[in-house]
């Protein structure tokens, strides 16, 4: 929709769209249990604008403030018993809450091991049930494909220019965030974010959203990697029923009024996050609230969880020295081996840990020797291995020794000044303007496996490698990835101290 589509579909809401908030809520999550998970990555987007004063938007007060958001900066450190939020009912703030498809559980087959023994049948029932679910959610090769440009120009432009710094960027996660953000712009904000993303046009942008969100979507217990967006709008802004259908149906997007700036719409919006995010940002999330000048908020978020097909063992772990820009430190480095394959180009060399029951694999390029980071990210070759989903001509099979440091990576940056750089400049200058754009996460890896978490506020010549075995040694800085079954790149970093 463009804006002016927008703003005539704005009108208050109708008694039947209330009835959306009684909708079957999906069934209670399964409890996910860290020494069970390999990998966990969350990713939280805010959109927050101010808009001008329009006819369909009554404001509650004068002398507002036009600040979009309190300050969301909190310690490198997560504790675990951080204090609970008062409970409130999302349901009592909803217009529209989205569904999320249902899935078969992940077949274990000890589960049908008994001492009578092996129940062949019951298992291939269960697993022929998972077995069609995933299959459900595939969607035909390429359907992404066009998204290769703005994951190698977003990727390149939020990673560079901080030498010296760990950072990390979600690239899947601004992309739900830009899809959203063109929903609420006009028609030059459209266009200068469907050419970031090369799409022609609204329709496509909406079509390969809704394949991206079922293309990467799994919940069977096992596996987890899920998309979510949701609305937050003032009292007195409103959008018809026609715009909530288009935004839950394309982004499963869930719909939330209430009075912006006060406590319980603040403490449903915190826990919207907090139930999407499976708990992990906690103590971000708790000390995130809405201004009283906001009218309007987007979030989405993504949460990613998967076992590694081969655990590191815990008495290998072993102190080592990381060779950092700014000095040596010493490190927890984490040794395995496993057969796979060794990948190399002018400037690096990288290996792929691959995580088990399609949960997708974590990338890990190493520099050359004399090679910076921040070389090999305005490099296009390197940006095309990240993208190239393991079809890259430079490799061989050999049985890697992978010595990996135990890291704990936080990284913040705002996302303004790097989307105009992209030619995204027209949504900060709109009839819905955007104040700011801050893009915080943290990656944090040990033994079991990869724990990263991030939001966003709207506010080298080598040659192949002789023998059958290698050492690969992550004691300098490198760069890593973290991948979709599909290769869609969901978080991209930097690790320059671990």
């Amino acid at each position: 929709m463009n804006r002016r589509d927008l703003f005539e579909s704005m009108a208050y809401i109708d008694s039947t769209i209330l009835e959306r908030s009684e909708r079957r809520k999906r069934p209670a999550r399964r409890p996910i249990r860290w020494w069970n998970a390999v990998a966990a990555v969350v990713a939280v987007a805010l959109l927050l604008p101010v808009v001008h004063r329009l006819a369909t938007y009554q404001p509650k007060k004068d002398g507002a403030s036009n600040s979009s958001i309190a300050d969301t900066t909190t310690s490198t450190s997560e504790t675990q018993d951080a204090q609970q939020l008062e409970p409130v009912a999302l349901s009592s703030f909803a217009r529209a809450e989205a569904e999320y498809p249902e899935m078969a559980p992940y077949v274990q087959w000890d589960d049908y091991t008994t001492l009578e023994g092996f129940d062949s049948e019951g298992y291939y029932n269960a697993y022929s049930l998972w077995e069609a679910d995933v299959e459900a959610q595939r969607q035909e090769p390429g359907y992404a494909d066009s998204l290769t440009s703005y994951f190698s120009s977003s990727i390149s432009a939020f990673l560079s220019a901080q030498s010296g710094e760990n950072r990390a960027f979600s690239p899947l996660n601004v992309y739900f965030a830009l899809g959203m953000m063109a929903e609420f712009s006009d028609e030059a904000g459209q266009q200068e974010i469907l050419s970031l993303l090369s799409l022609p046009n609204m329709e496509a942008l909406r079509s390969q959203a809704k394949a991206v969100w079922n293309g990467q979507y799994r919940d069977d217990g096992a596996t987890t990697m899920r998309l979510a967006s949701s609305l937050w709008m003032d009292e007195g802004f409103s959008l018809d029923d026609a715009t909530l259908s288009t935004l839950a149906e394309t982004y499963y997007a869930s719909s939330y009024q209430g009075e912006m700036g006060s406590t319980r719409f603040n403490q449903a919006l915190q826990a919207w996050l907090n139930r999407e995010t499976g708990n992990r940002l906690l103590n971000q999330v708790n000390d995130l609230t809405l201004n009283q000048g906001t009218v309007l908020a987007l979030a989405t978020t993504v949460f990613y969880q998967a076992k590694w097909q081969q655990e590191f063992s815990p008495a290998l772990t072993n102190d080592a020295i990381f060779h950092a820009a700014g000095g040596d430190v010493t490190c927890d480095m984490m040794q395995g081996t496993y057969y796979g394959n060794y990948y190399w180009g002018d400037h690096f060399s990288a290996v792929g840990k691959p995580m088990e029951n399609g949960g997708g694999t974590m990338w890990l390029v190493l520099p050359d020797e004399g090679v910076a980071v921040d070389e090999l990210l305005a490099d296009q070759g390197t940006l095309a291995f990240l993208l190239s989903k393991g079809g890259w001509s430079q490799q061989k099979e050999m049985t890697i020794h992978l010595s990996l440091p135990r890291f704990d990576l936080t990284s913040e940056m705002d996302l303004v000044a790097g989307l105009k750089a992209l030619g995204v400049q027209a949504v900060f200058d709109g009839g819905l303007p955007l104040t700011q754009m801050p893009h915080g996460v943290r990656v944090t890896t040990d033994e079991e496996g990869v724990t990263a978490v991030a939001y966003t506020v709207m506010e080298y010549e080598s040659a192949e490698p002789e023998g059958e075995e290698i050492a690969f040694t992550l004691d300098r800085p490198f760069l890593f990835a973290i991948t979709s079954e599909d290769g869609l790149p969901l978080f991209v970093g930097v690790v320059e101290t671990p």
